[in-house]
């Protein structure tokens, strides 16, 4: 009997010992959002003698900022006690409030240590913004966030995609924790906004930053296409105004012309991405855009030709369309009936 109640009360020393006494046990948030610690979280009653200290004006002398025997004797600009300090809240922390705290429950004598990382908002930056890189050269991304604690916070960058990007270059100096990462270009990583998170272990601390506009990659011009509104069957008609648009990609940002390869008529030529079918033409005619940039004094340039056949008439190439197929099932009607 003795063996089994000996059993019992290691059992329910040992749940009794490894309850947590401070919730959160460790935390970490941004710069001006108050948290808040609750001592002994299990006791259903407050507890009559719970002290806190803290360790941040100095690291090796605490100071008593709750005592029981003067509940109401406090700074209540920067703490809030509540339930005979067994909840304490820190308000609107500054960076300076980063480190740690101590609950004292004077009633076992016990002590119970917490940690409080206070995190400024990261930022991130691209330091070739001015100098973009060409396409195969590296990126030069940089994340930095501020802090106090005992804990660094970890920064680490994404693509706008969520891939993970390299890290070469990681540092903490005192209280600034930076994290870059170099990483070989292409054009996929043009025009979009790289997005680096922070996160504090042990924590469920997660903010991020993305760059203040998107980086550029430099590179030749490519991927043309010309987009229209005709869906009907067989080859595109259009009408007089009809228009169609010619899109690329490249930076630095790409210039389009359209010219005439095959159709009656003189040559044409026109500049721009758009295409408006010009009065007068009528029959089959096959139009060329051309695409083109400069990258290191080099020109480049891309094609992409549609042949349609334009009706002559003015208005909408679907209407048209429609009004032909209305037509041709009159037209039906009227043989059957008089068949």
């Amino acid at each position: 009997m003795d063996k089994f109640l000996s059993t019992i009360l290691l059992l329910t020393l040992t749940a009794y010992t490894s309850r947590a006494i401070v919730e959160p046990k460790d935390h970490a948030t941004r710069e001006g959002v108050s948290v808040t610690f609750t001592c002994d979280p299990g006791q259903p009653e407050p507890q009559e003698y719970i002290q806190w200290w803290e360790f941040v004006t100095s690291s090796t002398t605490p100071n008593l900022i709750f005592n029981p025997a003067k509940p109401n004797e406090y700074d209540s600009t920067r703490y809030d006690f509540a339930n005979a300090g067994r909840n304490f809240t820190i308000k609107s922390p500054m960076l300076s409030a980063g480190g740690k705290y101590e609950c004292r429950r004077l009633v076992d004598a016990s002590n119970h240590p917490v940690e409080l990382i206070v995190l400024k908002s990261p930022d991130c930056r691209n330091q070739r913004a001015s100098n973009p890189p060409h396409e195969g050269e590296n990126a030069e991304l940089t994340c930095q966030v501020e802090y106090r604690g005992n804990r660094v916070p970890v920064p680490m960058w994404y693509t706008e995609q969520g891939s993970q990007l390299p890290m070469q270059y990681a540092r903490d100096v005192t209280g600034v924790a930076v994290k870059s990462t170099n990483f070989t270009t292409n054009d996929q990583h043009d025009d979009t906004l790289p997005r680096c998170q922070v996160t504090v272990a042990g924590t469920p601390y997660n903010d991020n930053c993305t760059l203040s506009s998107p980086m550029r990659v430099i590179y030749s011009v490519r991927d043309v296409d010309i987009h229209h509104d005709y869906d009907g069957p067989g080859m595109p008609r259009f009408a007089t105004g009809d228009k169609l648009n010619c899109t690329a990609r490249g930076y630095p940002d790409p210039e389009f012309t359209w010219s005439k390869v095959k159709g009656r008529g003189a040559n044409m030529t026109m500049n721009g991405f758009q295409f408006e079918v010009p009065r007068g033409l009528s029959g089959e005619y096959t139009f060329m855009c051309t695409a083109f940039n400069t990258v290191n004094r080099t020109d480049y340039n891309s094609t992409k030709d549609i042949t349609f056949v334009a009706t002559g008439y003015t208005g909408g190439s679907q209407s048209m369309f429609g009004l032909s197929v209305m037509l041709l099932t009159v037209v039906s009607i009227l043989q059957i009936v008089l068949q």
